[in-house]
């Protein structure tokens, strides 16, 4: 005799209904994409809680903030281990894959984190997980 546990989604409407409740949890779980240390200093931490959505040049948020962009540099890599470049785009990257993650277009998500098209996020991407950008699919 054999006893039934449960039973696995048959139809696409069960499975999608699945799919999207463990989704769900696991980015609850998950945290952003790519782990970012965040700033102490009240001048790098303010520019990182606007990085992700601003498209100025690092010498214009430096200079908004009454630092050169040098200092700025060096701050973030003291501060965080990661050069200021970098954390920026990692940063953008987390909200783009939050926004695709939420059923956003790849245009919308890329928009979003400061890249102007669909093909900068793709290759950004691309280069920060060391893939060829043809097989990046998100």
């Amino acid at each position: 005799m054999t006893a039934i546990l449960g039973a696995a989604p048959s139809t696409p409407e069960e499975i999608q209904v699945f799919r999207t409740a463990l989704d769900d949890v696991l980015t609850r779980l998950s945290g952003p994409y790519f782990a970012l240390p965040t700033p102490t200093h009240p001048v790098a931490a303010s520019v990182a809680r606007e990085l992700a959505h601003s498209a100025e040049s690092l010498d214009q948020i430096a200079a908004r903030h009454g630092i050169s962009g040098r200092h700025l540099q060096r701050l973030f890599v003291a501060e965080t281990g990661i050069a200021f470049r970098q954390w920026r785009v990692r940063a953008r990257l987390n909200v783009a894959i939050g926004h695709l993650r939420a059923g956003r277009s790849l245009t919308r998500a890329a928009h979003a984190a400061g890249y102007e098209t669909a093909s900068g996020l793709r290759k950004a991407l691309a280069r920060e997980v060391g893939v060829d950008v043809d097989d990046v699919r998100v």
